[in-house]
């Protein structure tokens, strides 16, 4: 009996690691990507913001966006490019979805950001941000150059915008 109640704890103790571990740094944002995009173009759906809106915030230059129907609810997916390689991903949910609902695939508990839409939170340099009037959405660096002060400036100019 002794064994079997060993086991079961070096089990959980092994499955524990391993959901801690699979989805951390940027690989996560690619499979959060595919869970959510679709081969469908978006059309009569929320608009992205404006390539210069995100990369003034950001401090850089990108092109885009790219958007693209996700698999949920009406969201939309928007890409922005810098050097020819996905950088930037602000997937547009719908009005008034909460902070749990698009903060659920977050590894870890997310921090709450203030001064941000009506909720906001983010987990590394991923940004998820809840609105009443307007679609929530997130912001991912793909590219794992932005520090978390530019993925929190893009969402505080996509509020703004």
């Amino acid at each position: 009996m002794m064994n079997r109640r060993l086991r079961l704890g070096l089990g959980v103790t092994g499955m524990a690691l391993a959901i801690a571990v699979v989805p951390a740094g940027t690989s996560w944002a690619g499979s959060h990507k595919a869970h959510h995009k679709t081969k469908a173009k978006a059309t009569g759906l929320a608009s992205c913001p404006s390539a210069a809106v995100v990369g003034t915030a950001a401090g850089t230059t990108y092109t885009g966006p790219t958007t693209e129907q996700a698999a949920e609810k009406g969201w939309v997916i928007c890409d922005y490019n810098a050097q020819g390689e996905n950088a930037v991903m602000v997937s547009l949910y719908t009005t008034n979805d909460s902070l749990r609902s698009i903060s659920s695939n977050a590894s870890a508990a997310p921090t709450k950001l203030s001064g941000i839409g009506n909720a906001a939170s983010h987990e590394g340099t991923i940004v998820w941000v809840q609105r009443k009037s307007a679609p929530s959405f997130s912001v991912i660096d793909e590219s794992g150059n932005l520090s978390l002060s530019q993925t929190e400036a893009v969402a505080k100019a996509i509020v703004a915008g």
